[in-house]
């Protein structure tokens, strides 16, 4: 996989016995190299960077600017473009960490309509806002942990009550926003033809077969993609090809095993697909990475 976060399942995360948070420092993803491509998870992300970047959430595109912050909600789709240097940090985890004890708390029924998708954090709080100043007091506390588990103790309390914090104060400034049940259901779509692509990308995939899959029109299908994803289905089908393409070339495959492997046998059109997401030949960019 390319450098940056990898979305495991729950059961995969490195929280073990430890809080179950997971920090990710993204400042070596390079500004020409591939973007981070849609994907979602069931747990609550909050990102903080110091880079421009183009962050897709669900079908809307934030034009971020250093020092913004982001909330991306569980199951969200979500994708980024960098735009120019600078770090990335974010910060994954299970929302039921912070529920109380009381099964009938209001705190515990918001945090289950949240993870049901009924409701939601703003995605980009406004600058002047108590609840940007807490947010960047969590990354204040998580910088230092890259993508480490968070242990209990000392660490681990100062970050929850960030976390209770933030709660607070989009309870207290009733933030959390309603989802309708129309874009609930075309986010079911799209993380079903995520995942299916993510399992079939070797094989010969087209829109056509997509379609008879989920069973959905094609007119439907490519309107999903380009409302959530902003891509045809085939161009997004080739970036998740290229996205794998890009992790085997750094193992040192060369350029026609890695084309043959991610389901693109025509080595002449995986090169010009590969210039065309990376503004390199496999060859230059590989020569790039061998020069640092």
């Amino acid at each position: 996989m390319p450098e940056g976060p990898k979305f495991e399942r729950p059961e995969d995360r490195m929280w073990n016995d430890a809080l179950p948070i997971t920090c990710y420092d993204l400042h070596n993803i390079a500004v020409y190299d591939l973007p981070i491509s849609p994907n979602w998870h069931n747990e609550m992300e909050i990102v903080h960077t110091k880079a421009p970047l183009a962050l897709y959430i669900n079908d809307t595109c934030h034009e971020a600017v250093p020092g913004d912050v982001f909330f991306i909600n569980p199951r969200q789709i979500h994708s980024a473009v960098r735009k120019g240097p600078g770090e990335i940090y974010a910060v994954v985890f299970d929302l039921n960490i912070l529920k109380m004890p009381d099964a009938k708390a209001p705190s515990n029924q918001l945090i289950d309509e949240i993870l049901q998708q009924s409701k939601r954090f703003p995605a980009r709080p406004k600058r002047d806002s108590a609840l940007y100043r807490k947010t960047l007091e969590l990354f204040e506390n998580i910088e230092e942990y890259g993508r480490k588990p968070i242990p209990y103790g000392a660490e681990s309390y100062s970050l929850l009550s960030c976390l209770y914090g933030i709660m607070a104060i989009c309870l207290k400034t009733d933030s959390f926003a309603e989802l309708s049940d129309k874009s609930r259901g075309g986010m079911r779509y799209v993380m079903e033809l995520i995942d299916y692509i993510n399992e079939h990308y070797r094989e010969s995939l087209t829109a056509e077969t997509l379609s008879r899959q989920m069973n959905l029109s094609p007119t439907y299908l490519y309107y999903l993609f380009r409302t959530y994803l902003g891509v045809t289905p085939v161009n997004y089908i080739n970036s998740v090809r290229l996205r794998e393409a890009y992790a085997l070339l750094e193992e040192g495959w060369n350029v026609t095993q890695a084309a043959s492997a991610v389901g693109i046998p025509n080595v002449s059109y995986f090169i010009k697909l590969f210039k065309s997401a990376t503004g390199e030949t496999p060859f230059q960019w590989k020569n790039r990475k061998k020069s640092k």
